[in-house]
């Protein structure tokens, strides 16, 4: 009787960190006082001489077209933010990510 409450004691805590863990998330990741980091991870998926010559030569710059979009839009929907997201190029993966499920949704990846 008194393991059954304190299991039950136990599920309820962990369910309330969860719920106010996604409900922060969400608050955190659109109220816009700050901008949100878009990280880009170029991988020369194809392993061609061309596509490493690519990926070598980015930089930054060329996706301030993507934080110019989004000042727009900010200004569009009268954000408090002229910046809404600060783009970064991170360096080249070198690992493939993994395939597809051949059947199953994004949880049956491994």
């Amino acid at each position: 009787m008194f393991s059954k409450k304190i299991r039950v004691t136990i599920l309820l805590i962990i369910l309330a960190v969860v719920g106010l863990n996604t409900v922060l998330s969400k608050a955190r990741s659109t109220d816009w006082d700050q901008p949100l980091w878009v990280i880009i991870y170029p991988i020369n998926a194809d392993g061609s001489a061309a596509s490493k010559r690519y990926i070598r030569n980015l930089t930054e710059d060329h996706f301030n077209s993507i934080e110019q979009m989004m000042s727009k839009e900010a200004k569009r929907y009268q954000l408090r933010t002229d910046q809404p997201v600060s783009v970064k190029l991170a360096s080249e993966i070198q690992e493939l990510p993994p395939a597809p499920p051949i059947s199953g949704g994004g949880l049956s990846a491994t």
